[in-house]
């Protein structure tokens, strides 16, 4: 179940989501320059990560049926967590795409790593049992 709940998420929300931010930075900061992409990497991992990161716990938490004390809790108690392993796999990924990949297959990249991205964020904000008081 939780499965299809991933797979519906990234289809319906984070896959379109994405794909008009990258078209975003394309028209904010074009194709051309050395400094282009490592700007591309700067706004996405500043501006967008924290935001998509944001909306990404609330909106599983509803999917999961959860009341809004336990999606702040979630919130409250992941995020932090959250954002530091984005950050230590989502510039590499977004500099090599940014650098490397043309445009029309970066969306297809980031699916890529994002199977095992979800594999992460499943453990993390999955239910660990009825002794943990946050989730």
């Amino acid at each position: 179940m939780r499965t299809a709940k991933f797979s519906a998420f990234g289809l319906l929300f984070v896959g379109p989501v994405i794909r008009n931010w990258l078209l975003i930075l394309e028209r904010l900061y074009g194709t051309t320059g050395k400094l282009t992409p490592i700007k591309k990497v700067l706004t996405d991992q500043l501006c967008f990560a924290p935001a998509l990161q944001f909306t990404a716990i609330p909106v599983l938490g509803l999917m999961d049926g959860h009341s809004r004390d336990k999606i702040e809790a979630r919130i409250r108690n992941n995020y932090y967590d959250i954002m530091i392993a984005n950050w230590k796999l989502w510039p590499i990924v977004a500099t090599v795409n940014f650098y490397f990949v043309p445009l029309n297959y970066r969306l297809p990249v980031v699916a890529l790593v994002s199977l095992f991205w979800n594999v992460y964020y499943t453990w993390k904000l999955g239910e660990k049992g009825p002794h943990v008081a946050d989730q």
